[in-house]
């Protein structure tokens, strides 16, 4: 089955025996309507972390001689409010498996053809494609501050992306799969997690492996990091969850009302969760490197 939760666990979106895409009200346990798709098979759907769209993705698959070959991919932007069709993203020539929504109305996938691309969700506009020709990539992470997009595979190390340039590099350490990745609040670091039974910590705008944790006697198979950036809980095939502490060293800073360098954490955090709990927001912007804006100045520069 192919489905999807909102972030609040209200909404469930799931494809139904013929094909549609369901919209299901879970507090009141029924559909209430349907999404408008396409002709060819969901094999994906995903949601904004604002609960308001959902993005299908549907792959066309042809017989050959020896099997089947996919032969491209449509993607559905649908409003779930509605349930009608905004725009359909065509480009991907391979399954698309990957799928990250920004503050800003942008949208970046990847999948199975190596490449990465960049949609305005307003137009459903492709505006870049990022390409690596060699290997396919299977999942996709994007920092707060869209500073960087991260991607993973299963035949190569996983790849950054640094968006204002569209260089990229590889994460070069583990041995075998690379089957978790976790980003810090800050979108400086990632931590990632595979087969080779270890945690690596990663400064992302160099590549340079920071630190290797080692606890677990068999494949990692969970990560997460906690939401001040402080902690990670890692959990393995071996049965045990482990807890890591980190102690970042952050340079302090004389006080100011605002910087515009913590605008993207800002949005990225009033997009997700709202406005409403600003003390959750100032820890966020403390665990980020801007613990010496003042409250005053953070609350002026919320969205209107």
């Amino acid at each position: 089955r192919v489905f999807a939760s909102t972030a609040d666990g209200r909404t469930l979106v799931y494809a139904g025996r013929e094909g549609a895409l369901r919209v299901c009200d879970l507090a009141m346990g029924r559909v209430t309507r349907d999404l408008q798709g396409d002709a060819e098979p969901v094999n994906r759907v995903f949601l904004s972390p604002d609960g308001r769209n959902a993005i299908s993705a549907h792959t066309k698959v042809e017989r050959i001689a020896n099997g089947f070959t996919t032969t491209g991919t449509t993607l559905i932007v649908s409003d779930l409010d509605s349930g009608r069709c905004l725009h359909t993203l065509q480009g991907h020539t391979g399954m698309v498996t990957g799928v990250a929504f920004t503050s800003d109305a942008r949208v970046f996938t990847v999948g199975s053809d190596a490449s990465l691309r960049e949609w305005r969700l307003s137009t459903g506009e492709c505006v870049r494609v990022l390409e690596r020709p060699k290997h396919g990539h299977q999942k996709l992470w994007l920092t707060p501050d869209r500073a960087f997009a991260i991607a993973t595979c299963k035949d190569e190390a996983p790849r950054v992306w640094d968006l204002a340039t569209d260089r990229s590099h590889l994460l070069e350490g583990h041995v075998g799969a690379v089957t978790h990745v976790a980003l810090t609040p800050e979108g400086r670091h990632a931590i990632t997690a595979g087969d080779d039974w270890t945690l690596r910590i990663w400064a992302l705008a160099t590549g340079r492996c920071l630190h290797v944790l080692k606890a677990h006697t068999a494949e990692v198979t969970g990560l997460i990091v906690s939401a001040d950036g402080r902690h990670v809980v890692s959990a393995g095939a071996d049965g045990s969850v482990h807890r890591w502490f980190l102690d970042w060293e952050l340079i302090p800073k004389h006080g100011a009302p605002w910087d515009e360098g913590a605008r993207p954490l800002v949005d990225d955090f009033v997009y997700r969760l709202g406005t409403h709990d600003f003390d959750s927001l100032m820890r966020t912007l403390q665990n980020a490197g801007y613990g010496w804006l003042s409250p005053e100045g953070v609350r002026l520069a919320l969205p209107r």
